[in-house]
Order: structure tokens, then sequence, then C-alpha cells
């Protein structure tokens, strides 16, 4: 999940999020899953869609996610520097640099856990 599930109607009052959830795990029964939640966004403490901020949408992906012991839920939101330069559309959508401080955190959140 990411930004562009930021809107209404992309996560709340549907049953999408837990949709997809029950289909990896039933795809993948015998994987780890890992579920990172969205990255920072420049603009995600004042800006609202259909209500919500971003760490709306984050803790409802959690919610969601806790309903299935089979995923291990990251919160990937620090996992890029917040600082402009490192968006394309200096935003929400990394560029190169970004991606990767994205990947460096990725890997370093899930060796741990790996089995």
């Amino acid at each position: 999940f990411g930004p562009n599930d930021w809107g209404a109607n992309a996560i709340y009052n549907n049953d999408k999020p837990r949709q997809l959830m029950e289909k990896v795990v039933k795809t993948f029964p015998n994987s780890q899953i890992f579920l990172f939640l969205p990255i920072w966004v420049s603009d995600e403490a004042t800006s609202r869609r259909g209500g919500y901020l971003v760490e709306d949408i984050r803790k409802e992906i959690e919610r969601v996610a806790a309903g299935f012991p089979e995923i291990t839920v990251i919160n990937s939101r620090n996992f890029v520097p917040h600082i402009k330069e490192y968006f394309s559309d200096r935003r929400m959508h990394p560029t190169d640099m970004g991606y990767l401080h994205y990947a460096y955190h990725i890997y370093n959140a899930i060796k741990p856990q790996l089995r």
C-alpha cells in the first residue's frame, strides 16, 4: 500500500484491503509476508483526501493487517529522508537516491526476521 491509497474510497468504507491481504496469505501460505506502510509524503501533516491524513491510512492498513498473524507490518514512513529533493515530484515519488535509501531500509527491516 502507498500514498495512492490515501483517498477515502481506496481504504475506508470498503473491503479491498482485507480481501487483498487474504488473497496474498492464501496464495503464499508458506511464505513470510511483509507489508510496508506508506512512506512519507511532504504535505501529509496538513493535506487531507476524503477527510483523511496519510497517517490515518497507515493506521487503517495496520488495523486490517492485525487480523492476519502471517503478515508482518513494517512502518516505512521514515525509509526515505524527509527532504523534497529525494522525491521526483518533490512530494511523494522517490528519486533514484530516494529509492536507494528505501531499499537500504527495507533490507535492514526484514533481514533480522528472515527464517
